[in-house]
């Protein structure tokens, strides 16, 4: 990771740990990052974008909170085994310097809007009901 790639994560993202799992991807040199909205009061979440891929980092300041992410990885694995699409989780870690964990995961890109249909969230519901 370049010194260029630490300052780009360093915005808000500051652990050297961070940085060294970013590193880990082998995606190629970090060419942006960008905090989503924020959906809900657990986690931080980011877009990194390197040069070869886009990740997913959700970050959580609580101690335990890779407990947590371990079971949304679990969760994830299980959705991908039964079919359905699910984001690959590639990194899961604490962060010693700032405090929490993190979790690195493939960046899906979905269309908001139609998630919001009706139809669509039967269909989602069943899938998952199975």
């Amino acid at each position: 990771m370049t010194d260029e790639d630490e300052g780009m994560l360093r915005g808000g993202l500051s652990d050297l740990s961070l940085l060294g799992a970013v590193g880990k991807l082998r995606a190629g040199a970090l060419t942006q990052t960008r905090e989503l909205p924020k959906l809900n009061r657990i986690n931080e979440c980011f877009e990194i974008q390197c040069e070869k891929a886009s990740y997913l980092l959700k970050i959580n300041r609580h101690l335990a909170a890779s407990q947590m992410f371990q079971g949304e990885e679990a969760s994830l694995q299980a959705l991908r085994f039964a079919g359905m699409m699910s984001p690959k989780v590639l990194r899961v870690g604490d962060l010693p310097e700032s405090g929490g964990s993190y979790m690195i995961q493939e960046y899906l890109q979905f269309d908001v809007d139609a998630l919001a249909e009706p139809e669509i969230q039967r269909a989602v519901g069943r899938l998952i009901a199975r």
